[in-house]
């Protein structure tokens, strides 16, 4: 098995997600500049898939071109995560690259179900951190790489701030920051960015995304924050991290300018709890 078919099997495991995440070699690499037709028909196919469950629009957020092979290469990375010489070097061959829309969006279709769905990264703890630097969509749709201090992060919330101004690109960043998550880095990356639209008026964004949230993902979020709310003793990060997130829902009147979206009291009785957790 080499290169091409550890990519392949990667793409068959996101296009039918079941069991882990496949992995392979990374032998005869070169052959994936030219990969076989089926190959790439298996990534246009997900891409496809991906962008209509998104609502990205077609073509994804108004922007024609031709889809590359960075998803091929990101498949092969993924599946050679146990040879980390060579994936690493792959990996960073795109990050040099610059993607444009339609081929981010492909990125984002491999990249995101392995970071969701590889348990371990053990001996390789640099390469999720790297597939979001590869695949920029992906890290404003799941979070940057980086700490919220960090230069990558200032650079992902420009990326945001120009997709919300194209063709669907508000809808999508709105509906996939409302979605109840509980991974501790992607919900300290929506707090982030609610925070810094609060603090620059852009309270719209902000309240669509809490309303959005409520109305469609309502019940998975008040597990959650129920969970949090009957806890005794010092809080889980993600616990914390829900709190972050729900923080800046108290300053935007949700009541009034979204009264479509009730029932969130219990999200603002856990910001009040966050507070008294900050210093724990």
């Amino acid at each position: 098995m080499g290169a091409v078919e550890t990519a392949q099997r990667v793409l068959d495991w996101v296009a039918r997600p079941a069991g882990n995440v496949p992995n392979g070699t990374l032998w005869k690499a070169a052959r994936l500049a030219d990969p076989p037709p089926d190959v790439v028909r298996r990534l246009a196919e997900i891409t496809w898939r991906s962008n209509a469950v998104r609502g990205m629009g077609n073509p994804p957020f108004g922007e024609a071109a031709r889809v590359g092979l960075g998803g091929v290469l990101l498949a092969a990375v993924i599946g050679g995560r146990d040879h980390p010489e060579p994936a690493m070097m792959i990996a960073n061959s795109l990050v040099r690259t610059r993607s444009r829309l339609p081929d981010a969006t492909a990125r984002h279709a491999v990249v995101l179900p392995a970071l969701r769905g590889v348990p371990s990264w053990q001996g390789v703890e640099g390469l999720p951190d790297l597939l979001l630097r590869a695949s920029p969509l992906t890290a404003v749709l799941h979070h940057p790489p980086g700490d919220p201090d960090s230069s990558e992060y200032r650079a992902v919330q420009e990326r945001v701030a120009e997709l919300v101004t194209r063709p669907h690109g508000r809808a999508v960043v709105v509906g996939t920051l409302a979605e109840c998550d509980s991974d501790v880095r992607v919900l300290g990356w929506r707090a982030y960015l609610l925070n810094q639209w609060l603090r620059h008026g852009e309270l719209d964004l902000v309240r669509d995304v809490y309303a959005t949230a409520w109305l469609r993902h309502g019940k998975a979020w008040a597990r959650q924050i129920g969970q949090a709310l009957r806890w005794e003793g010092k809080p889980t990060p993600v616990m914390k991290a829900t709190g972050a997130y729900w923080a800046a829902a108290e300053r935007v009147d949700l009541g009034r300018t979204r009264p479509v979206a009730r029932g969130y009291d219990s999200a603002l009785r856990l910001v009040h709890r966050y507070r008294t957790w900050r210093g724990r």
